[in-house]
């Protein structure tokens, strides 16, 4: 009986992604064109410095990705795991969709020896371009972006975050994992990687996954797909227990990896902004992200301005009825939460250390950050 219902629904699967055709939408190729130049992103990764175990650039970049996920309108989850006498983090960020099944889209956050610009600052660029764009459209499936941490120490993070979401109950549809997309600086990064599973019994829906984003590569970049298979990255964890998955690895060979020059002037910026834009696109096809909500994507705003002021430690909010807001300090962790119920709502802020602090407004699909200072 039991074998009987896995084949039941592998034939649920197949038939899926194969009646989801894939044709060139051109609302598809002009949103992807909001991926960033990812120059001034890498360039704070390199400055975050070495991101080894223990290591203040570790601690640094990890509160770093809180900080961007807030003002991109996410509420970081942060779980927490040992390696040995350190205690190193994930970070999720949930968008929820209409269906309770997850996409999990991954990159590892720390790094080996050197300031890990390309392994994987890239694929951290890719998963925050990702989440920032995708966050106030509707999907079918929620997707959960993640930063691991302990990748470089057997896949730790990766490990930790698996165990959780089987002990939770997280129905997972895949698992995307993004890492060393960069390219190489002065080679030729004409093709990328498309990585499959090719040793577990979900070989086969691993494969027709992989070959669905190959084909958003050939419809929407400019560069050619190359099948390949997936190892010694955040995957593992995920074959091990069944997961079907997916990803990304840069084709050209990089000479920098765990080395002091693993700098953003070895790799290719060009590449890197290509490879983001079809990972983009790969996941607003996937995720089933209908065209018309890649139109007017501003449709969720309700005011142009949001009235929110600070005068003498009262923060105060402006026909806001039904928001809801939060506060979090610089380090992203939340130190208030409420529901504006009437046009005119103070609450005192003096109680608060002085610092940065960010406001997260939300309401239904509609999100928007605020930056204050208390002095």
């Amino acid at each position: 009986m039991i074998k009987r219902i896995i084949i039941l629904n592998l034939i649920t699967l197949l038939a899926n992604w194969v009646l989801n055709a894939q044709s060139y939408s051109k609302n598809i190729a002009d949103f992807i064109k909001k991926v960033e130049n990812p120059y001034n992103f890498l360039s704070k990764i390199e400055t975050l410095g070495i991101k080894m175990s223990g290591t203040t650039g570790l601690d640094s970049t990890f509160e770093w990705l809180k900080k961007i996920s807030i003002e991109a309108g996410y509420m970081p989850k942060v779980y927490y795991f040992m390696n040995t006498t350190d205690t190193l983090y994930n970070i999720e960020l949930v968008k929820n969709g209409t269906n309770d099944s997850s996409i999990l889209v991954c990159a590892h956050y720390d790094s080996w020896v050197g300031k890990g610009v390309n392994d994987n600052g890239t694929g951290n660029f890719a998963v925050y371009q990702m989440a920032k764009l995708l966050k106030n459209l509707k999907s079918k499936y929620t997707i959960r972006f993640i930063f691991f941490s302990g990748e470089e120490l057997g896949f730790k993070g990766s490990y930790d975050y698996v165990k959780r979401i089987k002990s939770n109950g997280i129905k997972v549809k895949f698992m995307l994992n993004f890492d060393q997309l960069g390219g190489t600086a002065g080679f030729d990064n004409s093709k990328v990687k498309c990585e499959k599973d090719e040793q577990s019994s979900n070989k086969i829906l691993s494969e027709l996954l992989t070959n669905k984003i190959a084909n958003c590569y050939s419809i929407y970049t400019t560069l050619t797909p190359q099948i390949s298979q997936a190892y010694l990255s955040d995957y593992i964890p995920f074959i091990d227990s069944g997961y079907i998955i997916s990803g990304l690895y840069q084709y050209a060979s990089y000479p920098y990896t765990h080395t002091t020059d693993d700098l953003l002037k070895n790799i290719d910026i060009n590449t890197l902004t290509e490879t983001v834009k079809g990972a983009l696109a790969a996941l607003i096809f996937l995720s089933e992200i209908k065209d018309t909500e890649l139109v007017n994507t501003n449709k969720y705003i309700i005011n142009n301005k949001i009235n929110v002021y600070l005068t003498n430690g009262v923060l105060r909010f402006e026909n806001l009825v039904g928001f809801n807001y939060k506060i979090f300090d610089y380090s992203g962790n939340l130190i208030e939460e409420n529901i504006i119920q009437i046009n005119i709502h103070e609450t005192s802020v003096k109680q608060y250390a002085k610092g940065i602090y960010f406001i997260l407004l939300q309401k239904e699909l509609y999100c928007d950050t605020k930056k204050i200072f208390l002095h």
